[in-house]
């Protein structure tokens, strides 16, 4: 898989069919290791920084792929599914992919760092709803200030776009459940 990402990575002009070729045969190759969890963790061991972060600026400069927009969250989704450490730490750390979704999530088309289609700011929020429930990003975004900001702005416009009667808060909006607001 090395000299496939190198192959990839290394070209500016990727068509986009062959990139999402390639995080399919990654999908792919998870969901058939789905009950071996040794081969699960060396397929997301083998990708590196520089392909995490060739997905990420796809993704985020690519604002026609819807397709690429659901197979990239997959993956994302992998990640903090089986809990896998070093690509968590490389796509925070290195990639810094919070603050670039939280930016582009809240920046409208003229602000933000690339324009994305309303359905790919909805698969933002549902990457940022698995990542509030994800075990492995609680110690992580309880100290993230950018996170914890987005959290406050997203509850009250729930409160205010829930609210009854002009005024009347409903109390499950004000708790949070089952809501991207999340974070204990």
């Amino acid at each position: 898989m090395s000299n496939l990402q190198d192959t990839i990575v290394g070209t500016d002009d990727v068509p986009y069919l062959v990139r999402l070729g390639f995080i399919d045969f990654i999908l792919s190759l998870l969901r058939t290791f789905k009950e071996d969890e040794e081969a699960r963790y060396n397929v997301l061991s083998s990708i590196g920084f520089e392909t995490w972060s060739y997905f990420t600026s796809s993704f985020l400069h690519n604002s026609h792929g819807n397709i690429y927009h659901c197979r990239y969250l997959e993956l994302l989704i992998f990640v903090l599914d089986y809990e896998h450490e070093d690509s968590f730490r490389i796509l925070h750390e290195k990639c810094k992919i919070l603050d670039l979704f939280l930016s582009v999530y809240e920046k409208d088309d003229e602000g933000s760092v690339c324009t994305l289609r309303t359905d790919a700011k909805g698969h933002i929020l549902q990457f940022f709803q698995s990542l509030s429930e994800s075990p492995l990003s609680k110690t992580f975004l309880k100290s993230h200030e950018k996170w914890n900001m987005f959290l406050k702005s997203r509850l009250e416009t729930e409160i205010r776009l829930n609210s009854v009667d002009g005024g009347e808060e409903e109390e499950e909006v004000v708790s949070g459940e089952g809501s991207v607001i999340e974070n204990d």
